[in-house]
């Protein structure tokens, strides 16, 4: 089937109103909002302006988990003055894979990312081995807390990475993630 000119000019004019109506629309919206907070537009998890698929997320996995207890009777690991038999070295990685900035103000009652390692697990000690990009690692608001590990709030921008390690007892295993950030629904491994 061939279009001749005259229908293939009005398709083209109808398809640049779209357009054209489309992009005032966006404009006018992110205008008339007087609280950035409630700009509907900016609550979308994804919106797409161009080409591009704009995308808030983060993720974390587990880098490794070595067993730092010694498996033979002659051999004993302390800490602090205390026989421990069931050490765990764990390095984590946690990063903005999304294509926009997680800010500070996005975080839920500015309560931070929260890295529990179970009920009846007890961090010894942590520390922060590396950042993307590296100079924000002393300035990245980090603590633990019996089982957990506390970051943030914090601005992470796009592919910005915290790797830490976590040395612990009675671990499981088993990490559980928690945090409410606006625009991401879930921090998946």
């Amino acid at each position: 089937m061939f279009l001749d000119a005259q229908t293939f000019i009005i398709m083209i004019l109808v398809l640049f109103l779209l357009g054209f109506t489309s992009a005032v629309i966006l404009t006018r919206l992110r205008s008339t909002s007087s609280n950035k907070s409630s700009n509907i537009i900016d609550d979308l998890p994804h919106l797409v302006e161009g080409s591009q698929i704009v995308r808030k997320e983060i993720t974390w996995k587990i880098i490794s988990d070595t067993l730092v207890s010694p498996a033979h009777d002659r051999v004993r690991v302390l800490y602090n003055d205390e026989t421990i038999d069931d050490a765990r070295l764990v390095i984590l990685r946690i990063w903005n894979i999304g294509n926009v900035p997680v800010l500070p103000q996005d975080y839920e009652n500015n309560n931070p990312i929260e890295f529990d390692f179970g009920e009846k697990a007890k961090v010894l000690d942590t520390e922060i081995l590396r950042t993307t990009p590296p100079d924000i690692k002393d300035n990245v608001p980090f603590r633990q807390e019996d089982e957990k590990i506390l970051l943030g709030p914090l601005l992470l921008n796009s592919l910005d990475s915290i790797t830490f390690k976590v040395l612990l007892t009675n671990f499981s295993g088993e990490v559980r993630v928690n945090a409410r950030i606006a625009g991401v629904k879930q921090i998946h491994s």
